[in-house]
């Protein structure tokens, strides 16, 4: 029943939407609202300036973040129904992301990864617009370009560049014009910090930030039973989701599998960065979680074994309700 009532296109779930996230984030907003923790500090340009403009006040940025939040529920609900699920305007992708990201309190005091993460989920669009265009090199060029912005306000970034040049390799044939002209995209971002810095004397100490914020090794995620529970459900469910888009593989619409296959090598990417780089990076569930309530959605969306879904949909809402009450 659950399930039935968010996969509706009633306009009323767009307003639940905000509501959910506040309803989430309450705990960790009264949290910050009483305490002296600060932000990471941060030697990225556009991060350094998020902090500077909020005065290094965790319990504001969290909550102008969550704004921000919400904004990318609707973001992806726009990218499900244009590139996805064509013309299913349904909340299921903006919910999913809520519910993955908002489950734990520590992931939630980093809700500033937001930022990155919209212009990360912009140039994936930007890539996807591209499909059946005779000249794309206007939408190459900002794919790369928000990448690079986005990896201003979080360096590890740039290692998922290679997701463009896959999923230009997916949607289009190979010209080397296209792969370059996404490439000086990417480039111009940093040539104008550095040229900013390099004239401030700054150059050297820019620099050491972005190698410093690369590798940088958070301190230990605190691993605790809901955690285990939520991640190990989260997993299933995931699974489950790329099995079926796999199984229904050649029965979908040329665009619609191209930019899920994009999606399921976003997924791959990710993880080979977390593994690959040991540094504990639990906040790249901010990335992960793009394509997962997309999968997510592409699942939950179909009528077959219905009851299952509703079961499976329930237990996700009753393990996020249990994480929000223990942790």
């Amino acid at each position: 029943m659950l399930l039935r009532l968010f996969k509706s296109k009633q306009p009323v779930l767009l307003f639940l939407v905000p509501v959910i996230a506040l309803a989430l984030w309450l705990k960790t907003i009264i949290i910050t609202s009483h305490s002296t923790l600060q932000p990471k500090a941060s030697q990225l340009p556009l991060s350094n300036l998020l902090n500077f403009l909020f005065q290094y006040n965790l319990h504001l940025i969290t909550i102008v973040s969550l704004i921000f939040i919400v904004l990318l529920g609707y973001l992806l609900i726009k990218l499900n129904s244009e590139f996805i699920n064509i013309d299913a305007r349904v909340s299921l992708p903006a919910l999913f992301y809520l519910l993955i990201i908002g489950n734990n309190i520590e992931l939630q005091l980093k809700s500033d990864m937001v930022f990155p993460t919209i212009f990360l989920s912009l140039s994936l669009i930007q890539v996807f617009r591209t499909y059946k265009l005779e000249y794309a090199f206007s939408y190459l060029f900002n794919a790369g370009f928000f990448m690079a912005v986005g990896s201003l306000f979080y360096a590890k970034i740039i290692f998922f560049f290679p997701i463009l040049w896959i999923g230009v390799g997916i949607i289009r044939t190979y010209n080397w014009r296209e792969w370059s002209v996404m490439l000086v995209g990417f480039l111009i971002p940093f040539l104008i910090a550095s040229s900013y810095f390099y004239i401030s004397d700054e150059l050297a100490m820019y620099s050491k930030g972005f190698a410093d914020d690369l590798f940088y090794r958070n301190a230990v995620f605190q691993i605790k039973l809901p955690d285990i529970i939520f991640f190990s459900y989260l997993f299933i469910i995931s699974l489950v989701s790329i099995l079926y888009f796999f199984m229904g593989y050649d029965v979908k619409k040329i665009s619609t599998r191209n930019n899920l296959l994009i999606l399921f090598w976003f997924v791959i990417l990710s993880l080979i960065i977390f593994f690959a780089l040991q540094t504990n990076s639990f906040e790249l569930l901010y990335f992960l979680s793009i394509p997962l309530s997309i999968f997510f959605t592409n699942y939950f969306m179909t009528e077959r074994d219905s009851w299952i879904k509703e079961v499976l949909f329930t237990i996700f809402l009753a393990i996020t309700v249990y994480s929000q009450i223990i942790d």
